[in-house]
């Protein structure tokens, strides 16, 4: 048996486009939305921390058509570069991921440093405050 679920950027939700978006939702038949655009977890600049209110809106709005509301993150990284290029994250702030050649990633993180770690946990504790069914971590 197949689920289809669809991910939903919240960058592009609105209280004015809600609607299309659920009418879209009821009309492909979808189960499960997965709420992404959540900008780096990690970081104080994403939408956990300067926009909860939006996060809670999507949850309760997505919530009315489907079975599952989640959420997809990123988590270490992500294998296309050119999705970091001019984001502007401080690649001071964590270890970049090393490659078995010595290469150093320009948007990937290490899993070994405690700061990212503890920075990307207390993100995921954020995220499961909002009560979704599932979170999904991409770890790509």
């Amino acid at each position: 048996m197949s689920r289809i679920s669809v991910p939903i950027s919240m960058e592009t939700v609105t209280e004015e486009n809600i609607g299309l978006y659920l009418d879209a939702v009821k009309k492909c038949g979808a189960e499960r939305v997965f709420l992404i655009g959540l900008d780096f977890v990690y970081q104080e600049s994403s939408m956990i921390y300067q926009n909860p209110e939006k996060i809670r809106f999507c949850v309760r709005e997505f919530r009315k058509v489907c079975k599952e509301v989640g959420f997809w993150i990123s988590t270490m990284g992500h294998g296309d570069v050119f999705c970091f290029q001019g984001v502007g994250i401080d690649p001071r702030l964590y270890t970049p991921v090393e490659g078995i050649r010595g290469d150093i990633s320009n948007h990937g993180y290490c899993l070994s440093d405690e700061n990212f770690r503890n920075d990307l946990a207390k993100a995921v504790q954020m995220l499961a405050s909002f009560e979704p069914d599932i979170i999904m971590l991409d770890d790509d």
